[in-house]
C-alpha cells in the first residue's frame, strides 16, 4: 500500500466539500481514515490546518480508531494506571520565640490542624 501525501488528502477533502449536499454533512469515514494515515508522517496541527479540521475533532477520531488496526505512534493511550507510591508526609516547622527561649516543632502537615489549637494559649 502506497502511503498518502498531505496534498492528496487535502485534495480529497476539497472535492468532498465542494460536492456535499449540505454544509453540516458529516465527514465520511474514508476521509477520516486517509487523514489518520498521515499521522506518522506529519504533525497533527499541520494536518488539521491543511484539512480545515478542528484539533479536538481529530484527536477524538484518533482515539476511536478500530482496535484491530495498528496503533497510531503519534499518540499515547493509557490503558493501565499505577497506584501512586506511598510518600512520606510533608512536615511544617513551627517556631515559637520567647524572651529567653525558643521552641521548634516539626509537625506533619496533615496533623497541623490538631496541634495549632494547643499552641494558642502559649501565644497569649
Amino acid at each position: 500500500m502506497q502511503s498518502l501525501t498531505l496534498d492528496q488528502v487535502e485534495k480529497a477533502f476539497q472535492d468532498w466539500r465542494q460536492g456535499r449536499s449540505h454544509k453540516r454533512e458529516a465527514i465520511p469515514q474514508k476521509l477520516w481514515d486517509m487523514a489518520l494515515q498521515l499521522t506518522p508522517h506529519y504533525q497533527r496541527s499541520h494536518i488539521c490546518l491543511r484539512l480545515k479540521l478542528s484539533g479536538h475533532q481529530f484527536k477524538c477520531k484518533c482515539g476511536l480508531r478500530d482496535k484491530n488496526k495498528p496503533h497510531n505512534p503519534g499518540f499515547v493511550v493509557a490503558t493501565t494506571f499505577d497506584k501512586p507510591t506511598q510518600t512520606l508526609p510533608s512536615y511544617v516547622t513551627l517556631t515559637i520565640q520567647g524572651k529567653s527561649r525558643k521552641l521548634l516543632m516539626n509537625v506533619p502537615s496533615v496533623e497541623l490542624s490538631q496541634v495549632l489549637p494547643h499552641l494558642a494559649p502559649l501565644l497569649l
